[in-house]
This record gives C-alpha cells, sequence and structure tokens, in this order.
C-alpha cells in the first residue's frame, strides 16, 4: 500500500472510533461585488488537466450506494480495495485533501466546485486519434448514472460568460456537484467506471481545479425573481450570478500609510463587505450560495478560503452597485485582504443549490 494511503488509513480507523462530530456551521457573508483586479502576490498556479492513466476498469471497485454515508467503516473498507489503491495513487488527487476527508468519512452534505478551461483540440493520454474540440471531448464525460447511484446530483451548470477578476487562468465553465458525504465522493470518483469516462475530461481539459467545501446557512431570499429590485431583470438584461473564488492573505496586505490596524485578510474582507452590504440589499442583490472552501482536490497548488456566489439583478443593477461610494471608499480593504482572486459572471443553466440551514431550494 502507497505510504500516503497507509497513512490516510491510519487516520480514518481513528476517525471510526472516535466518531464524526466535527461542527462547519459559521455565519454566511455579507454581499459586495467589484469589478476591479486584485493584484496577485503568487506566481500563476500548476493546473494542467492531469494525465495521469487512468485505473483500470477490470479492477475491482468498492460499490456504488446511496447507503454508503451511514457507516464511517464504509471508508476504511474503500480505501483497501483495489479501484481506490490505482486511482489514489495515480498522483491526480491532493494527498492532504483525500486525509482530511478520511477523518470525517460521513458528514455532509458537501460540494465539490469544479472550475474548467479547454484545449482548441481533444489531446488523449492513450495518445488516440480525435477531431474533437476540448469542450466536446469534456462532455462526453458523463457521470450522472454514477451520482444517481450513491445519491448525488449536479446543483450548478454554467458557462463563463465573462471573467473580470483574475486573468492568469480564463475560466470556462463552473459545475458544482451536492455529494451526501466525503466517502460518496470518493467512491465515485475512485470506481473503474469514473476513471475510466474521466478520460475524455483529461483530453478535453487544459486546466482545471476541483475544491471540497461546505455550504454555509444563508437565508432565502425575500423576492427571488427580483421583481422589486431596483433595476429588475429584463429580456434585454437578465439576472445573472457573479462568482468569487477567493483565497485571503494570512495577514491583510495594506499599502503604506493606510493607518489600519493589522488584521487577517478575512477580517478585511469582512471589513469591506461590511460597508457595501446596505447598497447591494437595496439593489436587491441576494447570495446564491457561500461556500467555505476545506481543500482542493486536483488541479491546482494554492489554497482557496471561500466561494461567494452573489445572484444580481440585471447589468445595470450591477453597475448601480460598483458606483455605490461607500462601496467604492471601502475598496482598499479588498486589495488588502486578498491574495488570489476570480470573479466570474455566469448566466446558470442549472441553479439548484439549497439554501443551507433553511432547507428552501431555489426556484426554477
Amino acid at each position: 500500500m502507497p505510504r500516503f494511503l497507509a497513512v490516510v488509513l491510519a487516520l480514518t480507523l481513528t476517525a471510526t472510533a472516535c466518531g464524526d462530530d466535527a461542527d462547519s456551521d459559521s455565519p454566511a457573508a455579507d454581499v459586495v461585488a467589484d469589478e476591479h483586479a486584485t493584484p496577485s502576490t503568487t506566481e500563476p498556479p500548476s493546473t494542467t488537466a492531469p494525465t495521469t492513466t487512468q485505473a483500470p476498469v477490470e479492477s475491482e471497485a468498492f460499490p456504488l450506494s446511496d447507503a454508503l454515508c451511514d457507516d464511517p467503516a464504509n471508508m476504511t473498507t474503500l480505501l483497501e480495495s483495489p479501484s481506490a489503491d490505482a486511482a489514489l495513487s495515480a498522483g491526480e488527487f491532493n494527498a492532504d485533501e483525500i486525509e482530511r476527508m478520511a477523518a470525517a468519512p460521513t458528514d455532509g452534505p458537501i460540494y465539490l466546485f469544479t472550475a474548467t478551461s479547454y484545449r482548441e483540440s481533444a489531446e488523449y493520454p492513450d495518445s488516440r486519434d480525435s477531431d474533437l474540440t476540448g469542450r466536446d471531448a469534456a462532455e462526453l464525460h458523463d457521470p450522472a448514472e454514477l451520482l444517481t447511484a450513491i445519491g448525488a446530483r449536479t446543483v450548478y451548470e454554467a458557462d463563463v460568460d465573462n471573467q473580470i477578476d483574475g486573468d492568469d487562468i480564463v475560466w470556462e465553465s463552473i459545475t458544482i456537484v451536492e455529494y451526501p458525504c466525503p466517502v460518496a465522493l470518493l467512491t465515485m470518483i475512485t470506481h473503474p467506471d469514473y476513471q475510466a469516462s474521466a478520460i475524455h475530461e483529461t483530453a478535453g481539459a487544459d486546466k482545471s481545479v476541483s475544491i471540497v467545501a461546505d455550504p454555509l446557512p444563508i437565508p432565502p431570499p425575500t423576492d427571488p425573481d427580483q421583481s422589486g429590485a431596483t433595476f429588475p431583470p429584463t429580456a434585454e438584461d437578465p439576472s445573472f450570478d457573479l462568482i468569487h473564488l477567493m483565497d485571503f492573505h494570512d495577514i491583510a496586505q495594506y499599502e503604506p500609510g493606510a493607518n489600519e490596524p493589522e488584521r487577517t485578510g478575512r477580517e478585511a474582507w469582512d471589513t469591506y463587505q461590511a460597508g457595501g452590504t446596505g447598497a447591494s440589499a437595496q439593489l436587491g442583490h441576494y447570495p446564491t450560495a457561500v461556500l467555505e472552501v476545506q481543500g482542493v482536490l486536483s488541479g491546482d497548488d494554492r489554497t482557496f478560503d471561500q466561494i461567494l456566489m452573489v445572484h444580481m439583478s440585471s447589468r445595470a443593477g450591477f453597475e448601480a452597485l460598483l458606483a455605490d461610494n461607500t462601496r467604492q471608499d471601502g475598496r482598499y480593504h479588498r486589495y488588502a485582504a486578498l491574495q488570489n482572486n476570480y470573479s466570474m459572471i455566469t448566466y446558470p443553466d442549472l441553479s439548484q443549490i439549497p439554501y443551507a440551514g433553511s432547507g428552501a431550494e431555489p426556484q426554477e
């Protein structure tokens, strides 16, 4: 057994003996948007889509089931299975994140947020001939039946219409899948049928990052269709989502002479948000989701902290928010807070992320 799998298995046995009592509750973030780029202090990451050989279909697989989350011991059994050994030893997945999930195997639900950019032409790792575009190849990877088998579901799908912040990588699509617990997620992605299909995604993706996150509780909107917004959606100017993928500085990086006390990057972000929340709410914008990042599963060597998704009533409403004086005056807190950030405008084809803690589903 590979060394890191042995460590994961030991952690899993400990978690199984002690029980799962982790609690990720924390208050939802306020809603603020910004179109200005945030300076990055790090080099562009390595997010090239994995080219490792997929686990063979004939590997003995741990069975898929919608009851996987009922017993923490399923994680131990999974990690001892040949299919998981083959898939997790290939180097595609982040060992630290696997260990974290193994320590809390039945906590959930959890979300897997994936951002992807595509090759112009598909490049298969087995060198097969193909005249497919990268996107066309990636779309051949359809795990819908496997998701259903483990009680998971896709809750968000969108192409990126415009990326307004973060230019080292230009993302083209966003997908979010809700899994009932970590053991269900790991069972699926290490299953031979999934691995065999994922070769199409590998061939099509130029860059990708998959991030495990927990949903934070937010209240359902009082005006979900935003008909009462200051600038309501129209056929010519429809509503959209503004997605922020954020990595906070450990210590906020204010400019010299800013006359601000030392605070963390997250505290600087909270300060920035507090100054613009009123304008955002008055204009009728509301959060689609606030996802607290637990770790990067694959595709990126950086860390991220939070994914904030804001439902904007219209472009006119967004521009009104950007022009708000209070928000503009506090923008330096934003720059001090963020080490890396991608802000993307999407018009989702599917948006069914539940409002965590309320049990309410977004309206169709």
